[in-house]
């Protein structure tokens, strides 16, 4: 377990490098991902962290790692889909007209539909080659899977943690004359 948490970190300290990086004061910075490469080593250690605490049996894991695969690739079509609107947004939110604004809203939450059909969908399927107990391991196990990448973030960057929504106290914008909190965040 030793050996499997220092890749992690190893791994999580090479992907998110570049976040450490501000951008410059007053322009908006589109958040820079792993690499291609990157993103497939951590799937890489994603399997096997799930493999180990599945614990499935060799018939179990012919059938679940297909369909686990094709859930992965869906899942990761519509994070992408999401981060594309977001990206659209930040990079100019007020070159949109009103309807395209409407539009990309629409599309941003219509993101969370699918997500949510499509959990619905594979935990049936899940459900279906796998025995319960093992399906709820399998969530407990993703779950554990991030908390562990968002910790070990966290412990590279001390201090965004602490700030609302990423921000320096440089970048927030003051509610009133003289005031040095965030809009509609009470102090």
């Amino acid at each position: 377990m030793k050996k499997l948490t220092g890749i992690f970190f190893l791994l999580f300290t090479v992907a998110f490098a570049g976040h450490s990086q501000k951008p410059a004061k007053g322009t908006l910075q589109e958040p820079k991902g792993p690499s291609p490469q990157m993103m497939e080593r951590l799937k890489v250690e994603k399997i096997s962290f799930l493999a180990t605490h599945l614990d499935l049996t060799p018939s179990e894991a012919e059938v679940f790692w297909p369909v686990y695969n094709e859930f992965e690739r869906k899942r990761l079509k519509i994070e992408m889909d999401k981060r594309e609107i977001e990206s659209k947004i930040n990079r100019s939110p007020e070159a949109f007209s009103e309807e395209e604004s409407k539009k990309m809203c629409n599309d941003f939450v219509a993101t969370f539909d699918e997500e949510a059909r499509l959990m619905k969908e594979y935990n049936a399927r899940f459900m279906n080659v796998l025995p319960v107990q093992k399906v709820i391991r399998f969530y407990q196990a993703e779950r554990k899977f991030r908390s562990f990448m968002l910790q070990e973030f966290r412990r590279r960057e001390p201090n965004r943690h602490d700030r609302p929504n990423g921000t320096d106290k440089q970048d927030r914008v003051p509610d009133r004359p003289g005031s040095d909190s965030l809009p509609g965040i009470p102090e």
